[in-house]
């Protein structure tokens, strides 16, 4: 048993919308031609700031081993302090930073 599709369901000026179909192509006289858009892309300073620190920055490395190696020495050794007025100042200034920026 077999069966025939006549129509895909669609109107007829929907029909002609669809891709590699012209209006003529069996649409009906007046319907609705497809536009052609240009598509354009405006960077706002702040994005291209951004894009130029991560071309600042893609050759260098995400992880210092040295450092990384060195700090768990000193945490193992029960030696690392940490100075909470220098992290609150630097915590202050970069958030003063961010501001300005």
């Amino acid at each position: 048993m077999s069966h025939k599709i006549e129509s895909t369901g669609l109107p007829t000026a929907v029909s002609a919308l669809r891709p590699g179909r012209r209006a003529e192509d069996g649409a009906a006289a007046g319907s609705i031609e497809p536009r052609q858009r240009d598509d354009s892309l405006r960077l706002t300073d702040h994005a291209r700031r951004a894009t130029d620190i991560q071309a600042a920055t893609a050759d260098v490395p995400e992880v210092d081993s040295r450092r990384v190696s060195s700090l768990r020495q000193t945490l193992d050794s029960g030696q690392y302090r940490v100075d909470s007025a220098t992290v609150a100042a630097k915590l202050l200034r970069f958030e003063w930073q961010l501001a300005a920026a």
